[in-house]
This record gives structure tokens, C-alpha cells and sequence, in this order.
């Protein structure tokens, strides 16, 4: 950092270890739900189905009704009807295969739109997966090394106890001093480590301001 090595450096602010209480389902369906690449494919799904419901409909008979009532008949002829109602009925019977050749282009259209909105839930699933494991054994590595503290903060004491009392060396003392002060630089790592999978799973997720709630030990 190009600063001198006798300079004391003031520490404003900690990083206290908070909890996080999300389950592993609710932050997949989260995930999910607010996915813009899955919300476009979902949009696609529904434009194949309308597509074949298009192409399903040229195979049904095409009905139209129409009906007319004059309102002046007195300007009719005598041969015109003053009301009259009607119904037509069209079917296509033969179209050389064409129209379902574009109704089985349709069906795979969305079998394949289909193939690619679960895989792509997959990776999502798997992501979320992933991050939530990293975040858990993060957690438990920092919870564990609480214990390494304790037991070498208190071999230090005794190390210094028997210095004290000429039983015991200055290297023995550094040493575990040294032990002691790993310990602490390993419960910093380990808690890092968990606040950075922490932001990696809710920027997943889809809400990466939900890190800063749980940083300022606010309800979630």
C-alpha cells in the first residue's frame, strides 16, 4: 500500500458473523422467479403454444353465421328478403401434408423450448446449490476455528505463565503467540469468505441488496 511499517492503522468498522435464515427451496424458487433470461424463455413458451394452437386450428371445419334485417323496406325489391340469416361451413379435407408437416414443426418447437427452460432451471438449481454449500462449509470452518481460538489463546496463557515462572523459553512463548495470531487471521478469512459466497448467492438470486439486511443484523 506504500505506507511506512511504523504507521498505525485505525480499523472504523467490524465484521461481526451474522446468520442467514433462507432455505435452499425458497432461494431456488427466488432465483427462478427472478431470472430475466428464464422469464424470456418463459414468454417464448407461451408464443410455441400459441402457435400450435394455430396450426392445430386449420385441421377444424371453419363455421361463419351472418344476418341482415332491413330497416327501410320500402326501397325493396320485391324479390329481396326484408330479414334473412345464414350459416357457412368450410373444410379442408386434403392440403398435401403441408398443414401437418407445420403442425409437427410446432410440436417441436416446444419440445425444444421446453428442453431448454428445464435446463436452464437445472443450472440455475445448481448455481444456487453450490453457492449455498460454499456458504455453509464457510460458516462451519469459521465456527470451528472459534474453538482453535479459545484453545490457543489459552495455551498462550499458559506458555507465558511457565515463562514467567522460568519453566518454559521465549521461543515457546513466539511460537504460540504465533499459533494464536494464525488462528485469528484464519477466523477473518473463513468469515470473509462466507460474506463473499453470501454476496455471489443473492446476486444469483436476484437480490444482492438482501447481503447489506444481514450485515446490519436487520430482520429478514
Amino acid at each position: 500500500m506504500g505506507m511506512d511499517l511504523s504507521e498505525k492503522i485505525e480499523v472504523e468498522d467490524s465484521l461481526p458473523f451474522h446468520e442467514f435464515n433462507d432455505s435452499i427451496e425458497l432461494l431456488i424458487s427466488e432465483a427462478k422467479n427472478e431470472n430475466n433470461i428464464l422469464q424470456l424463455i418463459e414468454l417464448k413458451e407461451q408464443q410455441t403454444e400459441q402457435k400450435y394452437n394455430v396450426e392445430r386450428s386449420t385441421f377444424l371445419p371453419s363455421v361463419a353465421a351472418f344476418g341482415k334485417y332491413e330497416l327501410y323496406p320500402e326501397y325493396l325489391s320485391a324479390l329481396e328478403p326484408r330479414w334473412a340469416v345464414g350459416l357457412t361451413l368450410s373444410v379442408n379435407l386434403f392440403n398435401g401434408l403441408r398443414d401437418y408437416a407445420k403442425l409437427q414443426a410446432a410440436d417441436y418447437l416446444i419440445e425444444e423450448v421446453n428442453a431448454i427452460k428445464k435446463n436452464f432451471e437445472d443450472k440455475i438449481s445448481l448455481l444456487v446449490n453450490k453457492n449455498y454449500k460454499d456458504i455453509m462449509n464457510s460458516k462451519e470452518k469459521f465456527i470451528r476455528n472459534n474453538f482453535t481460538i479459545s484453545l490457543a489463546a489459552e495455551n498462550l496463557r499458559l506458555n507465558e505463565k511457565r515463562f514467567e515462572t522460568g519453566l518454559g523459553t521465549s521461543l515457546e512463548v513466539v511460537d504460540v503467540n504465533l499459533a494464536y495470531e494464525k488462528s485469528m487471521i484464519d477466523s477473518k478469512s473463513y468469515l470473509f469468505d462466507y460474506y463473499s459466497n453470501l454476496t455471489e448467492l443473492y446476486t444469483t438470486v436476484g437480490n444482492p441488496q438482501k447481503v447489506i439486511s444481514i450485515l446490519k443484523n436487520k430482520e429478514q
